[in-house]
């Protein structure tokens, strides 16, 4: 690890059943194409692996592509969220 990588993730708003938020995350790096992942964990429970993305591709698990989103530019990497 570079000592020079920084990630961010700021605290997640407060909303309502049906609507979308997205996570802002923040990140700086010296690798070119960095690749991040998101992990779901529940209360006392294993993460379990979500999605990732790498320059303008990534995958997705199934039971997530329909409402979690993940975006990748130069300084974020947000995490959208569909109908809460």
């Amino acid at each position: 690890c570079n000592c020079q990588d920084k990630v961010d993730q700021h605290q997640i708003q407060s909303a309502f059943k049906g609507d979308s938020v997205t996570t802002d995350c923040t990140y700086q790096t010296t690798y070119t194409m960095p690749t991040f992942y998101w992990y779901q964990q529940k209360d006392n429970g294993i993460p379990k692996y979500m999605l990732n993305k790498v320059s303008k591709s990534g995958n997705s698990e199934e039971e997530f592509k329909e409402r979690f989103h993940g975006d990748l530019n130069k300084t974020a990497v947000p995490l959208t969220i569909k109908n809460l």
